[in-house]
């Protein structure tokens, strides 16, 4: 799982993705229904096939365009 303020989509998100699937979440701190849904992807994420990679719009309103 990622979630870092420095952050590089192209590599963590498109390149990973070359080998393995990759899930992106887009949440907020403020959105209830992501508070909701996150501690469920995490724990689906623990030891999955595939790569969790969290991002916080408010701090990459970029990536979610």
């Amino acid at each position: 799982m990622t979630d870092t303020p420095t952050f590089d989509f192209q590599t963590e998100v498109l390149d990973a993705s070359q080998t393995a699937p990759v899930l992106v979440d887009f949440w907020a701190p403020w959105c209830g229904p992501c508070r909701v849904l996150g501690p469920t992807l995490d724990r689906l994420a623990d030891g999955a096939p595939w790569t969790l990679v969290k991002i916080n719009t408010d701090e990459h309103p970029e990536l979610m365009q």
